[in-house]
């Protein structure tokens, strides 16, 4: 969940009783799909009333250990949303205890699993630092076709809908150059003959 503030983005964490701020997340109740369940968690874990979710980020699955039945399996789906509403209405609730807002740069100094933090981290410094219009939702998608040098076929990539748009870099000289894209793909590797 991100919210904007003027120029700047803002990330809504929570945080869990192992010490960990992470992302919000539940269980979908009988007949409810994904979508509609990651919405209802998202509003009652935050304790917001406005959000708009968009595309699906990915899926993660993970042991967690369940204070009842010991380590269990568990699938997240994460959707990015968004949010107009500035106040985080917590309520301590399964295992969370807190929430808060927090802008890329604090993303460094808090203890949060491993998933996709450095990733964020660094393509939201470079668009900030270009001055670059964020992107509402952040969009990965496959590139499939044969890669000689990567097994799975298939790469990564933000091409469609690229981090930052429109953006710029003033020099010590003063010459501006302008900045039409960036975006995150992954690297397939190198090819050595």
């Amino acid at each position: 969940v991100f919210r904007k503030e003027g120029n700047k983005i803002l990330f809504a964490l929570v945080h869990d009783v192992f010490g960990y701020w992470t992302l919000p997340k539940g269980s979908p109740e009988p007949g409810e799909e994904t979508l509609q369940a990651a919405e209802r968690e998202v509003k009652e874990k935050l304790g917001i009333k406005h959000l708009s979710v968009g595309e699906k980020l990915g899926e993660n699955e993970y042991l967690a250990n369940d204070p009842e039945k010991g380590q269990i399996r568990r699938r997240v789906t994460y959707f990015l949303a968004e949010t107009k509403d500035k106040k985080l209405k917590f309520v301590p609730s399964g295992g969370l205890d807190d929430a808060n807002w927090f802008l890329p740069k604090d993303l460094k100094d808090i203890k949060t699993y491993p998933d996709i933090k450095p990733l964020l981290e660094k393509a939201l410094k470079l668009a900030l630092a270009l001055n670059c219009k964020i992107a509402a939702q952040l969009i990965f998608s496959r590139k499939s076709y044969f890669y000689p040098d990567m097994s799975k076929n298939y790469q990564i990539t933000q091409y469609e809908e690229p981090l930052g748009r429109q953006g710029q870099l003033k020099l010590s000289s003063g010459r501006i150059i302008h900045i039409t894209r960036m975006h995150m793909e992954e690297d397939p590797a190198s090819l050595i003959h």
